[in-house]
């Protein structure tokens, strides 16, 4: 746990949600520039904050709110719009995806 101190003000927060913070206010960053891009090419962005949290799911920021997303990526299941009710294969699923490929040949 780390702790931050401001004046007469004292934060205290785990790693996780620091690390949360800090990469959604990366993606609101790009979120404008995202729209021009296909999934794919959104999901090999979006590879950069990927979080592996279990042998099967891993959390991926959303691009436009700030939320994130579980994918299972051994089922290709994930909890956002795009999947859940369009049936799609979303950008979060594509970022687990490029992240995997690159933890592999790394």
């Amino acid at each position: 746990m780390s702790v931050i101190t401001n004046a007469n003000v004292m934060l205290s927060t785990t790693g996780r949600q620091a690390r949360k913070t800090h990469l959604q206010s990366k993606m609101d960053s790009m979120k404008y520039e995202m729209y021009d891009l296909d999934r794919q090419e959104r999901g090999e962005i979006l590879s950069e904050s990927v979080e592996i949290i279990s042998n099967t799911i891993a959390i991926v920021p959303s691009t436009l709110r700030k939320k994130f997303y579980r994918v299972n990526y051994i089922t290709k299941k994930c909890q956002c719009e795009d999947h859940t009710f369009r049936g799609w294969i979303c950008k979060h699923y594509y970022a687990v995806e490029y992240y995997l490929k690159r933890l592999h040949h790394d």
